[in-house]
């Protein structure tokens, strides 16, 4: 147990001695403090106090660097340091999840990408009225051409049934894009409907208030 601690301990020294912590005041023209030299200096000053350590160099520590500093976790400057080194590192761990998902999500469009996923026929086919409304619609007539003369140029040299299945796959490209945009237009219009509604409703009741205030006022005049 002992030596583990040693040479957890021995980690933690050589760790602050790599990092860019302030070990001592230094003269212009003065050359850096060597790596073996910012050794000694965290060393000796650990061997000096361990809050005087912890409070110059919490900032280059690790979550398991708190183990070497429990003899001192009831001192009021060392339990202030040792939370600011504990946020510290549930932040640098955030900041590490975050990024491991990035990089994962990176080699997966890397993958698609390299796959094909994202070319314009694929998106195409995937949904053809997306595709039309974002992309689609946007081309030249040339560069629709363009597309055309490419797909079939795919099946230049094929046989006839390959000929009739990429004519097939255009014809359902085409029925899928309507399916869509009838769907669509669907849900626009019952939305359109369900906004009618509500301005009919506001609109009664609003007659209903002014048909109230009325009689209210012709009551009121009646009593005087």
């Amino acid at each position: 147990m002992a030596e583990l601690e040693s040479v957890s301990k021995e980690a933690m020294l050589q760790r602050v001695a790599g990092s860019s912590a302030h070990f001592r005041s230094q003269q212009r023209g003065e050359p850096d403090l060597t790596h073996e030299e910012k050794y000694e200096i965290a060393k000796n000053l650990y061997k000096k106090g361990e809050v005087t350590f912890l409070s110059r160099f919490w900032q280059a520590l690790s979550t398991e660097d708190i183990v070497h500093f429990r003899n001192v976790s009831d001192d009021y400057e060392a339990a202030f340091y040792l939370e600011k080194l504990k946020s510290q590192c549930q932040v640098s761990q955030k900041k590490k999840l975050q990024m491991l998902v990035r990089n994962r999500r990176y080699k997966a469009m890397e993958k698609l990408s390299q796959e094909g996923y994202f070319s314009d026929e694929n998106m195409m086919k995937r949904n053809p009225l997306l595709y039309e409304q974002l992309v689609g619609q946007y081309l030249s007539q040339e560069e629709k051409e363009q597309q055309i003369s490419e797909r079939q140029g795919e099946v230049v040299n094929c046989t006839l049934s390959g000929l009739l299945m990429n004519c097939m796959d255009n014809e359902l490209l085409k029925l899928k894009q309507k399916a869509q945009q009838d769907l669509e237009d669907d849900a626009f219009e019952e939305e359109e409907e369900e906004d009618s509604d509500d301005e009919e409703e506001a609109s009664v009741e609003m007659g209903v208030d002014d048909h109230l205030a009325g009689i209210s006022l012709h009551l009121f005049s009646l009593n005087f």
